[in-house]
């Protein structure tokens, strides 16, 4: 249950805070060359997965752990930030429980590139961060351009007339929700795929 990390550190990737003195430069960025670990856990680890500059960890006890940039909300939403913490809503510099997300209960994690997902109780979907791409709203649309949409709080984007959500899957700026009778609901960029997919969480395949 270590968690280890390395590579880029310049937006708090790492899960722990590095000195300069501790990096390198390599094509202009700070990088960590070798692994570091990160964190020890007590409780089993479920899942981690990371965005493009943060990570989430879910635990077997349904607890949830983090770090990265923040600055899209895609750990959590502003509004959920405690202002007695010691940290800043705007990042998460090492690894530490992100109460908000383990107060969900969740069965399962996903992260986007700057938007995360779970499962909350086996039967409703949660998305927050940056969702201009994900949930598509003809009122944020002008010609072709879609306005960034920052969401100040959960959004729960489960599909009607469904018992239970078995999993999830996530994509650069798509994702896909398969619930327990095999239909499968899409939500996102369709610009590479054209009239398969939808963006309204439509189904897809059954």
């Amino acid at each position: 249950n270590q968690i280890y990390s390395w590579g880029r550190c310049d937006n708090y990737q790492l899960g722990k805070e590095i000195k300069f003195n501790d990096s390198k430069i390599v094509n202009g960025q700070k990088v960590v060359l070798s692994p570091i670990l990160v964190y020890e856990f007590k409780d089993e680890i479920s899942s981690i997965y990371s965005g493009k500059s943060h990570t989430l960890i879910l635990l077997k006890n349904k607890k949830v752990y983090g770090w990265g940039d923040n600055n899209k909300q895609q750990i959590y939403p502003y509004t959920h930030h405690d202002k007695n913490s010691d940290f800043t809503q705007y990042f998460v510099a090492n690894c530490r429980e992100i109460t908000p997300l383990s107060e969900f209960n969740f069965t399962q994690l996903k992260t986007g590139w700057t938007f995360s997902s779970g499962i909350s109780n086996g039967n409703e979907v949660i998305i927050w961060g940056s969702l201009e791409r994900i949930y598509y709203d003809d009122s944020k649309k002008t010609d072709d351009f879609i306005k960034d949409v920052l969401y100040e709080d959960f959004l729960s984007i489960t599909p009607e007339n469904i018992m239970s959500v078995t999993n999830i899957a996530v994509g650069f700026d798509h994702l896909l929700i398969l619930s327990n009778d095999n239909k499968l609901f899409s939500f996102g960029n369709n610009s590479y795929v054209r009239n398969i997919l939808q963006f309204r969480g439509n189904v897809v395949w059954k």
